[in-house]
């Protein structure tokens, strides 16, 4: 379990890197996505994988397969995170799964994290990684999908952009 305080001048730095002004004060709610600037530890290059994230074998376990890649995630919002008070986060390895992809193995890693407040969990977020091998470089290239018309794009580009779970800024 990692234990943090909801720095509200951390919430504020971040607030003024995305352009807005420094409004948040302790008690205040952490915007949603806000999370992620909290529950971090420094590690020694040692103890970190060529990608900067800590080395497999630990809550990830170590499949072989050398390339991390984010496939996805989802969160659940239960309560508002309060800042200036303090949060537990506890992490778990809820599933992995071995595939054959185009380019050969692929490890997929569903981590679960939660995060709580005073006892109540507040925020529940999954995040779905893969894993891949080193790239051969006598391996054939896949072949890239045919071209699509002008009109094809502008068509998939309005359904994209009409579909409200593809929304991921959240502005006020």
């Amino acid at each position: 379990m990692q234990v943090d305080v909801m720095d509200p001048a951390r919430a504020r730095a971040f607030q003024v890197a995305l352009g807005d002004a420094a409004t948040l004060q302790a008690g205040d709610s952490l915007p949603p996505f806000f999370h992620q600037l909290y529950f971090w530890e420094p590690s020694v290059p040692s103890n970190l994988g060529r990608d900067g994230h800590p080395r497999v074998g630990g809550l990830i376990p170590d499949m072989g397969l050398p390339r991390r890649m984010w496939a996805g995630g989802r969160l659940a919002f239960h309560g508002p995170l309060r800042l200036g008070t303090g949060a537990e986060k506890q992490s778990f390895c809820e599933q992995t799964v071995r595939k054959m992809g185009r380019t050969g193995d692929l490890g997929i890693v569903t981590l679960r994290h939660e995060i709580s407040q005073g006892g109540v969990l507040r925020l529940t977020e999954w995040q779905d990684l893969v894993y891949r091998a080193e790239a051969d470089a006598q391996a054939p290239r896949p072949v890239a999908p045919s071209p699509r018309s002008r009109e094809q794009t502008r068509k998939a580009a309005a359904r994209w952009i009409s579909t409200p779970r593809c929304c991921f800024a959240i502005r006020r």
